[in-house]
């Protein structure tokens, strides 16, 4: 046996082994559905993840800043919703874009078509 192989070098060449011989096996009838399959798991689970009502967080605080801005034409200043005497401490907004934002999107779709635009931008992040 020469050259270090598992075969001597004279049966080296008249094996062959064609690509196709060692490929795969392909099963293209159900390649497509399991694709689309994954697809509306996917769309189907971040559509749902992003209509979940807006409870946990501090969407509605933020929404509430946005419309005193919008109302007052000015980024507050001091804490606005403790009642004690904390109240008159530095307030540093530095989410006041988003509060706008917020604030616009609830104004242009309403409290009861929020969870769908927030889902319809879910899932166009998704396809983006």
């Amino acid at each position: 046996m020469q050259g270090g192989g598992f075969l001597p070098k004279d049966r080296l060449h008249k094996t062959s082994y064609t690509p196709s011989a060692l490929a795969i096996p392909r099963y293209p009838s159900t390649l497509p559905f399991l694709r689309l399959a994954a697809f509306v798991i996917i769309f189907v689970t971040v559509g749902f993840i992003s209509v979940a009502p807006q409870v946990a967080n501090d969407f509605w605080l933020q929404a509430t800043v946005g419309e005193l801005i919008v109302s007052n034409h000015a980024i507050p200043t001091t804490l606005l919703f403790p009642f004690t005497e904390i109240q008159n401490a530095k307030f540093n907004s530095h989410e006041w874009l988003p509060s706008v934002l917020f604030y616009g999107v609830i104004q242009l779709a309403g409290k009861s078509w929020l969870p769908l635009v927030l889902g319809v931008l879910g899932l166009r992040y998704l396809v983006w």
